[in-house]
């Protein structure tokens, strides 16, 4: 009989490793192309390293077992995802408090049937710890896969919103240990049923509570993609102003060169080959300057890049570029258009205001971390990003823009002001 409970115990363990993957498939945005079969073997091997923890102990319910195979579960999690830790510990959290209250309620409700306590039930075999375990095994897969469609077009939660998760599900957690340390210390189906009735009212508090989480930051994603939207719109009409600027500019140069043409063939005709060899060289290095191009190995930042070169080269402001963009990206075209436009546009409006202005831009890819840096003169000593302007309405819009732009990728964006100048930092795990 003892195989019997030992491999009931393993089809449990296995099943609660398996719906982790699903539940978190809900809240974490998963960032790879790995098979859906790894998790299914992941499974498997971590529900024998779990009973091979439990091998030989008296209690199965094993608080070093509990947080053993937390840690793991939420490191595999991780790697699986390619998610940050701090946000798989809160979804993890999540998780086991679902998990948690699904078994505490199969085992009052048993504790009932059997006139036993929910702590005999956890911590011996008996027939009716299989069927309390295959019972909440059985509501936990619903729930699971509940929340996978219900979030089928999640992104990922916010941090806002992983916290509040992650605080609500360890309040459930301690409330919930606390209320199964309580009940052991009496055997009445009186106290069961009462146990069994606050369990399931936890259980729905935790699901309207993730519910409500997914529909409002869901909400809050697609307004931030509507603001986005509408910034990117802002940002092509002013892209296409800039380009027709630019074709005005090569007209006007076709046109000077024209009469380069005609001057020169005039000192021909004269034999003024002094002057001709003077000219030729003052045209040689206004040639070379209008001539240089930026090239990034990416079309759309040399675009943005080359674009915002002819604006600052009007202004007579220092533009510096070291930039080199990876093979594979994994920031999409429009919103690399999105994070250098805005800032580009920002340091330039910042530079009008500035004695010898500059613009120094850097773009580099290190431990497999894209990095933007646009560094420019600013007299500004705050670090705010609030603009100063008093149509804050129009104005500001561009620098939460980038903010947004760059937590879809779950990276991080700072703007300091320090030795008179204003850096912007970007770096996104690529």
């Amino acid at each position: 009989m003892i195989y019997f409970y030992w491999s009931a115990e393993y089809l449990m363990t296995f099943l609660e490793t398996l719906m982790s993957f699903v539940f978190c498939n809900a809240f974490l945005k998963k960032n790879n192309e790995r098979s859906k079969y790894s998790a299914v073997l992941i499974s498997f091997g971590i529900a024998a390293l779990s009973l091979s923890t439990l091998y030989g102990s008296i209690k199965l319910f094993s608080k070093f077992n509990t947080i053993f195979i937390f840690a793991i579960l939420v490191l595999i999690h991780k790697y699986y995802f390619n998610y940050r830790l701090l946000k798989t510990i809160g979804v993890e959290l999540s998780y086991y408090a679902v998990l948690f209250v699904c078994d505490l309620i199969t085992s009052a409700v048993v504790a009932i049937i059997t006139n036993s306590t929910i702590s005999n039930l956890f911590n011996g075999f008996s027939n009716g710890r299989v069927l309390g375990s295959l019972s909440a095994k059985l509501i936990l897969i619903i729930i699971c896969i509940s929340f996978n469609k219900f979030a089928k077009k999640n992104k990922g939660l916010s941090y806002r919103a992983s916290s509040i998760i992650s605080i609500v599900s360890i309040i459930i957690l301690l409330v919930c240990t606390a209320l199964y340390f309580e009940q052991s210390k009496t055997q009445s189906d009186g106290m069961n049923f009462i146990m069994t009735i606050c369990f399931i009212a936890i259980l729905l508090l935790v699901i309207t509570l993730y519910v409500c989480c997914i529909y409002f930051f869901t909400a809050q994603d697609n307004r931030r993609e509507y603001e986005l939207s509408n910034q990117q719109n802002n940002l092509l009409e002013r892209s296409l102003k800039e380009h027709e600027h630019t074709f005005s500019l090569w007209k006007n140069n076709i046109h000077d060169y024209k009469n380069t043409i005609l001057a020169m063939d005039s000192m021909i005709k004269n034999q003024q080959y002094d002057e001709l060899s003077k000219y030729l060289s003052e045209q040689k290095d206004i040639f070379t300057h209008r001539a240089e191009f930026i090239h990034t190995g990416n079309n759309t930042v040399d675009t943005v890049i080359n674009t915002k070169y002819s604006l600052a080269k009007e202004k007579n402001i220092t533009y510096t570029v070291n930039a080199a963009m990876p093979d594979k990206c994994r920031v999409s075209d429009i919103h690399l258009a999105t994070i250098l436009g805005n800032l580009i546009d920002n340091s330039l409006e910042a530079c009008e205001q500035e004695i010898d202005p500059y613009i120094d831009i850097k773009i580099v890819t290190e431990k497999n971390f894209l990095l933007i840096n646009v560094i420019n003169k600013c007299s500004k000593t705050s670090n705010s990003t609030e603009t100063t302007k008093v149509d804050k309405v129009k104005h500001g819009i561009g620098l939460k823009s980038v903010s947004n732009t760059v937590k879809e990728y779950d990276g991080d964006f700072n703007l300091s002001f320090e030795d008179g100048q204003a850096i912007a930092s970007i770096m996104i795990q690529n």
